[in-house]
């Protein structure tokens, strides 16, 4: 036989259309169909639920759940944008197929049920299987790193390849003089507890400015500085300088003017532009100029 579409007239004179009689063919065709579509929607589940739940930050994953949704609406794009009018015209006008009752629940039907016991399932097993296990792996991982002796150090020596380690020690003031700039700064950190009282090294808000601060020349650095003076912000770099040059008292740029002229010495040059000489042609300064700390050059 062949497919039969109805032409009915509903109370209001409304013109629709009832499917009366379709072809096993057609039928056979819908079906396949509809387990490609099962099958898609399948993929898509287990697929997305593992890509939201290895998603760490909030704004990714409200990002990645709207990408999912975008997926789940491609099939009614493509008919709105493929599909020709008389097509459009005939399914808005195709009355829906009665469905059998079926059993009920607290007056809900079988298909609500269902949905909520199958979304409750799949909740419970990607918790289970992928957040779960994650976190185990995370422990293990914490576990390998951070269990067992902690109070050492090691480093390589890269010209021989040669590992040295040696037991660390809490800080105290008679091991933080014998100790280097770096390791006081390193030691710092590790003691202290609130890092607004860092003072040995300039603690920033954000991992962006760390990076941009660790490749920052200090040619950059002087081209935001654009007269010769002394930085009144001194006096919260002046611990730095103390372990820099060994003045433990030193609290004012003339209290270290006297290493103005070591190479090695441009955030002294920076901050204090003015008592080491940057701005005096006479000064006799031998490093000068922006790559050397100074804001122009004498």
């Amino acid at each position: 036989g062949h497919t039969r579409i109805a032409r009915i007239y509903n109370e209001g004179g409304e013109r629709t259309f009832s499917l009366e009689i379709i072809t096993v063919h057609r039928l056979s065709m819908m079906l396949v169909l509809t387990m490609i579509r099962f099958g898609i929607v399948i993929w898509l589940l287990c697929s997305g639920c593992m890509w939201l739940a290895r998603t760490r930050a909030i704004d990714d994953l409200v990002l990645n759940a709207v990408a999912l949704t975008f997926i789940l609406d491609v099939d009614e794009l493509l008919y709105e944008a493929i599909s020709p009018m008389p097509v459009k015209t005939l399914y808005q006008g195709l009355s829906p197929l009665e469905k059998p009752e079926g059993p009920c629940w607290n007056h809900a039907g079988w298909p609500v049920v269902c949905n909520i016991v199958m979304s409750f399932t799949v909740c419970v097993m990607v918790l289970y299987f992928e957040v779960l296990t994650e976190f185990t792996m995370m422990e293990e991982m914490r576990a390998n790193m951070c269990s067992g002796r902690l109070d050492f150090v090691i480093d390589v020596n890269f010209q021989t390849n040669q590992l040295y380690s040696v037991q660390s020690v809490k800080a105290n003031k008679t091991v933080l003089s014998e100790m280097t700039y770096r390791r006081n700064a390193v030691r710092e950190l590790i003691d202290i507890n609130d890092t607004h009282n860092v003072k040995l090294s300039a603690f920033v808000g954000s991992l962006d400015v760390f990076e941009q601060g660790t490749v920052q020349t200090m040619y950059d650095k002087v081209g935001f500085s654009r007269f010769c003076v002394d930085n009144p912000i001194f006096s919260k770099f002046k611990e730095q300088f103390r372990s820099q040059t060994g003045i433990k008292n030193g609290s004012r740029c003339v209290d270290f003017k006297d290493h103005c002229g070591y190479q090695n010495m441009r955030d002294l040059r920076f901050m204090c532009a003015l008592t080491c000489g940057c701005a005096d042609p006479l000064s006799g300064l031998l490093f000068e100029g922006p790559a050397e700390g100074c804001p122009r050059d004498v």
